[in-house]
């Protein structure tokens, strides 16, 4: 049987988490974190059967697959499974090697600004590439349920050339102050879900952003502490802070010979206890 979620195009311009919890409750939660979290696209459907693009290898009973979503350039298929990240990786990689595919460097950590998993949080990131020149991503992140596995390709139209170097995400659009982009590494113990997933970085022009969705036993003060004192430690000086009643953040601003001064913004909106989003936006002056 197959069910089909198509998104529409106007979708491309609301977050997840603007969402209320039970619009999204008839959905599948695997389906949500390991296809809805990394945000919507223009033209977008999943649905309950794997692409043919990605039916390249037989997949173990151990990865339950959970679905997949196609665009006009993305095409991405999702699993849970029981293995640590690493072991998972480690039998993807082995399946398609057996197929020719080859991996291929890890990406550079500077490429990986913003938010992103503790370090003592297990994540996991790896391409293939085969002589035909098309790529396969695959990413493999724990979750309350388990390990989620995501791959990625592109259609034969406009498949990857793998002599380039990667790029940290599909999602991500350079701009000149992604440069000066901190990273902000999330509590340990804590984990990421709905739109930012990981820190999806924005940028256009002379500003620049990056959010993300945490649930952590910490209170909202104590999170934005962990997070300022990073921002301090990596050149950023406080300018003024405020606090309200669903959301408090910071003002900061950096200073770099040959680059403009820039301005931070840290916002944190309490969605429940327990629950934020936390978004870092900067701005070129």
């Amino acid at each position: 049987m197959r069910t089909t979620l198509t998104i529409f195009s106007f979708l491309i311009f609301v977050p997840i988490n603007a969402f209320s919890d039970d619009l999204l409750g008839c959905v599948d939660p695997d389906v949500v974190t390991a296809l809805l979290s990394f945000g919507y696209r223009s033209g977008g459907e999943i649905t309950d059967e794997m692409p043919k693009e990605l039916s390249i290898v037989r997949y173990p009973d151990t990865f339950d697959f959970i679905g997949s979503m196609t665009s006009e350039r993305l095409i991405s298929a999702a699993f849970r499974t029981d293995l640590d990240p690493d072991s998972a990786e480690s039998v993807l990689a082995g399946l398609y090697g057996e197929q020719g595919w080859r991996p291929m460097p890890r990406q550079r950590e500077s490429m990986r600004s913003g938010f992103r998993p503790s370090r003592e949080a297990s994540q996991r990131q790896l391409r293939l590439c085969h002589s035909d020149g098309n790529s396969v991503s695959i990413t493999a992140r724990v979750e309350e349920r388990g390990t989620f596995v995501n791959l990625f390709t592109t259609n034969a139209a406009r498949s990857a050339d793998c002599n380039q170097e990667p790029t940290a995400d599909g999602s991500i659009r350079w701009g000149f102050t992604d440069d000066l982009m901190p990273d902000l590494e999330l509590p340990a113990n804590s984990s990421s879900r709905g739109s930012g997933h990981g820190g999806i970085i924005q940028s256009s022009g002379d500003d620049a952003d990056t959010h993300v969705r945490v649930i952590t036993d910490l209170k909202p003060e104590e999170l934005l502490e962990h997070f300022s004192s990073q921002l301090a430690a990596q050149g950023w000086l406080a300018d003024s802070s405020w606090i309200g009643e669903l959301s408090q953040g910071s003002t900061w601003s950096l200073s770099r010979e040959g680059l403009p001064r820039t301005v931070g913004n840290l916002h944190l909106v309490t969605h429940s206890i327990g629950d934020y989003s936390v978004k870092f936006s900067m701005l070129a002056m």
